[in-house]
């Protein structure tokens, strides 16, 4: 057995016999976002060619430089992951040419499509943005491959003096307007709901969704 391992299941023996389930919940949170996290950064180690074909794919179902420079022009999801692949490229240059680079891009999706990549974050090929407008992920976020984000997507840290971002597995499907914030996990294959507000681990295959509108009251009529 691991250290890690034998410290985590040592953890766990004491607190649950001190009766504080919560925490032990959140220790195997933790061990389980580490592990995936892990997979992520080693699976994603960022390649800009093999992820723009991808990206292209995801996006139009085409292939080729031909379809490339169509989908410049006429897909705007294809145009958004394009310009965070270059922004990223040019933020692991590190030099002045790349920093301006990097800097260029992230202002022109901003500027052009109202949302905000932060060249840091980790995102897998085949990322799918259907319609990408007020799209937010912050610079700890690690993503997956063959990811569909939404509209109004949120992913990042709950607040200025927490500075942990979420971890997403692969084919994971956020639908619009959802927030995912804070150190947790979302598992291969999960799907997050219209205007879900996720703040805990979502397992692989697993849904989360928000709670459905009810009506209070009628308008008084007459």
């Amino acid at each position: 057995m691991s250290q890690h391992a034998w410290l985590v299941r040592a953890c766990t023996s004491k607190l649950t016999r001190m009766g504080l389930p919560s925490c032990r919940t959140s220790i195997a949170s933790l061990t389980a976002k580490h592990r995936l996290e892990s997979r992520l950064n080693v699976a994603h180690d960022f390649n800009a060619r093999p992820s723009w074909r991808h990206d292209l794919y995801a996006n139009s179902q085409r292939i080729g430089v031909k379809s490339a420079v169509i989908g410049w022009f006429i897909n705007p999801g294809f145009a958004v992951a394009t310009l965070y692949r270059v922004s990223r490229w040019g933020k692991s240059r590190g030099t002045v040419v790349g920093n301006l680079l990097s800097v260029w891009a992230r202002r022109r999706i901003l500027r052009d499509y109202g949302c905000d990549i932060n060249p840091t974050a980790i995102i897998g090929a085949g990322l799918r943005l259907p319609h990408p407008i007020g799209i937010v992920i912050g610079d700890g976020a690690v993503i997956g491959s063959d990811v569909t984000i939404y509209q109004g997507t949120t992913i990042g840290r709950r607040s200025e003096r927490q500075a942990d971002y979420p971890v997403l597995g692969d084919r994971v499907t956020i639908y619009a307007h959802a927030t995912i914030v804070g150190r947790i996990a979302i598992g291969d294959d999960a799907t997050i709901g219209a205007r879900a507000i996720v703040r805990d681990d979502v397992p692989a295959g697993g849904t989360a969704y928000a709670a459905a509108s009810r009506v209070i009251d009628r308008l008084p009529t007459g």
